[in-house]
């Protein structure tokens, strides 16, 4: 586990997880957890989970991100203490999409 995404739907997290995959990271994302740890979340979510079951589940991921890891990021991370976090919200998104913008305004007119 390299990268815990605990950012809330709609903050970018389906862009970070194209993102990653292109990068050549084997990233989990709300279809992989549920399609293929169904029976793990559910023992996690009723309260029977502990850290050697993130252990086991992410042995050979490189990044999660979106539900249901997004309420379980600092059990993951307990898993995974090298792992990196990225925590975003709407408020923070849409200023990083407003920088973006800036630079690419202060771009174009130095190109003229």
């Amino acid at each position: 586990m390299k990268v815990i995404v605990a950012g809330h739907q709609k903050t970018g997290t389906k862009t970070l997880n194209e993102a990653f995959t292109v990068l050549g990271y084997t990233v989990y994302d709300f279809l992989e957890n549920f399609v293929y740890y169904q029976k793990q979340w559910q023992k996690i979510a009723n309260g029977d989970g502990n850290v050697e079951d993130f252990k086991k589940m992410y042995a050979n991921i490189d990044v999660v991100c979106d539900m249901p890891c997004l309420l379980y990021w600092e059990e993951i991370h307990k898993a995974f203490p090298d792992s990196k976090v990225s925590s975003s919200s709407l408020t923070s998104v849409k200023f990083l999409i407003f920088l973006i913008l800036i630079n690419t305004v202060q771009d174009a007119k130095t190109l003229k």
